[in-house]
């Protein structure tokens, strides 16, 4: 299975959000960055704040956390922007043990 772009791009903006704490990270910024268009960025940045993993000032107020690094794991940014697909999956009709 190959895991999607938005989930490698969430992880970026995360990082991005503590890497720069000190500084105004925006859309654009972050966008940048990484080379994409700033509303990929805030759209990614939507699911994220819904699952309550940053924070987002509107306009030019800019990104940050809402949890404590330590506090946030890689699943929970998967699930973030992955609605309905699953990490793994399991063929329906696998051995039982």
């Amino acid at each position: 299975m190959q895991v999607g772009i938005k989930f490698s791009t969430a992880i970026h903006i995360i990082l991005a959000a503590c890497f720069f704490k000190d500084e105004k990270v925006t859309s654009e910024f972050i966008a940048g960055s990484i080379n994409t268009n700033p509303v990929i960025v805030r759209r990614l940045l939507g699911t994220l704040k819904a699952a309550g993993l940053v924070n987002v000032v509107a306009g030019v107020g800019g990104v940050s956390l809402a949890k404590e690094p330590k506090d946030i794991n890689l699943l929970e940014i998967f699930n973030a922007v992955n609605n309905k697909e699953k990490l793994f999956k399991i063929h329906p009709d696998s051995p039982k043990a």
